[in-house]
């Protein structure tokens, strides 16, 4: 770690172009994996997050620690609204329920699927909303 503090200190000493000149070239003998490092140490050295995928070229500045987002959902009932039967054959249709228990679910509303990626969530919800009825999407 000494040779670096040295190194840090020579290099202070070169003009701008200089520098510019020596830091691409230790850039380009590092590869993408060296360089990918490179990005997370300086990410946790300074404090800073990297900028979207975009090429957009800006700044990276300090921000909170991104909240994973849930990567699954529950589909729940709430209503069946107005168009029960609409509803009911939806049920049966993703369920696999009988007449009975697809009736009874949109009687009393509760799960209808859990576990699901966000999208196909949101498909089924979609589904259940064009068919008339009242539907919330929980993280599982």
């Amino acid at each position: 770690m000494g040779n670096v503090a040295g190194l840090v200190e020579e290099s202070s000493k070169l003009d701008d172009a200089e520098r510019v000149q020596l830091l691409g070239n230790l850039l380009e003998r590092e590869g993408s994996l060296g360089l990918a490092r490179l990005l997370d140490s300086l990410e946790t050295k300074l404090g800073v997050e990297r900028a979207g995928s975009g090429g957009g070229g800006g700044v990276a500045t300090p921000g909170p620690k991104p909240v994973d987002a849930p990567s699954t959902f529950d589909v729940v009932l709430k209503s069946a609204g107005a168009k029960k039967i609409d509803v009911i054959k939806v049920i049966r249709e993703v369920a696999g329920l009988d007449l009975m228990g697809a009736k009874g679910l949109a009687d009393k509303g509760g799960d209808v699927k859990k576990g699901l990626p966000k999208d196909e969530a949101e498909a089924l919800a979609k589904k259940f909303k064009d068919a008339g009825a009242e539907i919330e999407l929980k993280p599982a």
